[in-house]
């Protein structure tokens, strides 16, 4: 699996891309509808990376398309306080499965929301 090409798209715009051997994953947080999502370190600094696996799609493009989404919908609450801010994106290729991990940063703080 040829996975540079896809992994250029989001360095085309402007994306970072971390080292898969930079980030020491720590506890799952929970599943969503697509992914897990895990608390993680890079360089000592608290992160939080929600993992995409290809055997999860019909095809990469098909992967590819869902993470585009998934940074887009996260530029997009980059200003809400309370959000976790996407950082950039990492990758990992294991026995013909692709692994992109979008990384956020992590709120280490908790909040009380109540309903009155």
């Amino acid at each position: 699996m040829i996975v540079y090409p896809y992994i250029n798209i989001f360095r085309k715009q402007g994306i970072p891309v971390i080292r898969y051997k930079d980030i020491q994953f720590l506890d799952l947080l929970g599943k969503g509808a697509s992914s897990p999502v895990y608390q993680c370190l890079i360089n000592g600094n608290h992160y939080c990376s929600k993992v995409f696996c290809s055997d999860d799609y019909i095809s990469i493009d098909d992967m590819i398309e869902l993470v585009s989404f998934e940074i887009y919908t996260s530029n997009i609450l980059s200003g809400i306080e309370y959000c976790n801010h996407f950082k950039g994106i990492s990758y990992n290729q294991h026995k013909n499965k692709l692994y992109i991990y979008l990384l956020y940063g992590y709120i280490l703080t908790t909040i009380n929301i109540s309903i009155n």
